[in-house]
Parts: structure tokens; sequence; C-alpha cells
């Protein structure tokens, strides 16, 4: 008597904790009515393959060096993340100031090669390369050449800069 007594008391238990059968029966029924109607749905489109997203990151990241040149901000402001930044012999740099500190450079030319994508994750993604530039920022040469790398995310579907960082190549 006692055997019954304890499985009956398991099995109320077992039912409390879990559901009823039709509670159940209901979860698998809507599981099967969801699924379906995913089905019916438009597909998400496939994630970029690594190269496909090397070609756009190194594609955005010469826009960037090139409207650094013709100091064209809207291009920066437009990329940048609002809390994105810079580091380089000057210090640590803020969005907003980047774009102001272009007027006071003269880059005559400039070279990158080298391009290295390593995914962090399936939302950022780390960009490496070397530039070899001429010109001068604030009366003082540029470095000749540079090994850079940024961060780059992507935030509400767009690829946009975090953080950028150059350091000098040893002469």
């Amino acid at each position: 008597m006692k055997r019954i007594l304890v499985a009956s008391l398991a099995l109320i238990l077992l039912v409390l904790l879990t559901g009823t059968p039709s509670t159940f029966a209901q979860a698998v029924s809507e599981k099967k009515d969801s699924q379906s109607a995913n089905s019916n749905t438009a597909k998400p489109k496939p994630a970029m393959s690594k190269k496909e997203l090397e070609r756009k990151l190194t594609a955005s990241e010469k826009s960037l060096w090139e409207a650094f040149k013709n100091k064209k901000a809207d291009v920066f402001n437009k990329t940048l993340t609002a809390d994105g930044f810079q580091i380089d012999a000057a210090g640590v740099t803020a969005k907003a100031d980047i774009a102001t500190g272009m007027g006071g450079c003269d880059i005559k030319d400039y070279s990158l090669s080298d391009f290295k994508l390593t995914s962090i994750g399936a939302s950022a993604a780390l960009l490496t390369y070397k530039g070899t530039q001429h010109g001068t920022c604030g009366g003082q040469a540029v470095p000749e050449t540079v090994y850079a790398s940024t961060v780059w995310v992507n935030r509400g579907g767009r690829w946009q800069a975090l953080f950028h960082q150059e350091s000098q190549a040893p002469k």
C-alpha cells in the first residue's frame, strides 16, 4: 500500500511539474504550427563568406583612408560607430575629433597591403594590414609605414568601424 501511495504521489508531482497531457499535446501542436508558418516566410539571407566579408571590409577601410586624404568627414560619420575611436602616436581620439583633426593633415599619397581578416564572432571582425603614406599632420611628417588594425562590428545589419589602431613600423 505504501508503494502505491509513493508511486501515485510521484506521478502527481511529475504531472504538476511537466504539465498535463493536454498541455503537452498543445505545446507539440503549437511547435508544429510555428514550424510550418516559418517555412512559408522568406528565408534569411545566408551569412557572407569570410572572403566576401574580407573584400567588403577592405573596401570600406580603403574608403576611410581616401576620405581622410580628401578631408571628407561625412564618410567617417557614416562609417564609424557612434562610440568609435582610434589609437595612434597622438593618443586616443574619439570619432568626433577624428573628423575634426583631418583638417590639419595633408596626405599626398598612400597604399594599403597585406590585408588579413580574423573573425571575432558573428557580428565582429578584426582587419589587419600594412599602410604606406606620405604627408603631414599638424606640420609633422606622418609615419611612412604603419601596421594597422580595425575592429569592425555589425550593428543593425551594417558593418561599421568601432576601433582603429596604427603602430609605426621600424625604419
